[in-house]
């Protein structure tokens, strides 16, 4: 009977000892997370947020107009406003050198005359549309012609 106490209380023991230890690991845990939350609040009290939102009223209201400055007022008080002290801008002058006026402008068709051109228009290439990605690569590798 003896033996089976002596047996029971070493189990009671070594179970102690785990939960010693269990308990020893989960306070380092609590302590590295402590730490780590610590140094967040700190690096967040030395260096703020660039935005950081404030309690405090916007010093302007965003919309300035209502019931007491309709929509419009600044640009009539733009329109109403007294010349600047600054003298006007120079008018741009008119060149001297005249365009020619196209061709056509010379002799204008008269009724029932047709203008016929004598260089055909150019025809462009139409490329169809690729089908598959292998296509698509094949045109990006492919050096122009």
């Amino acid at each position: 009977m003896e033996d089976k106490l002596d047996k029971l209380l070493l189990l009671i023991e070594q179970q102690n000892k785990a939960w010693s230890i269990h308990l020893d690991m989960m306070q380092g845990l609590i302590n590295i997370i402590d730490a780590k939350v610590n140094s967040q609040d700190n690096l967040l009290k030395e260096h703020p947020t660039v935005r950081e939102e404030s309690n405090s009223q916007p010093t302007q209201p965003f919309n300035a107009y209502g019931d007491t400055r309709p929509y419009g007022v600044d640009i009539e008080e733009e329109k109403n406003a007294e010349p600047e002290s600054f003298p006007p801008a120079p008018t741009q002058q008119p060149s001297t050198i005249e365009e020619p006026p196209p061709p056509a402008a010379l002799n204008p068709p008269m009724e029932g005359e047709r203008v016929v051109s004598l260089e055909q228009p150019k025809q462009e290439e139409t490329i169809p549309a690729p089908q598959s990605k292998a296509e698509m690569l094949e045109r990006q590798v492919r050096l122009p012609e």
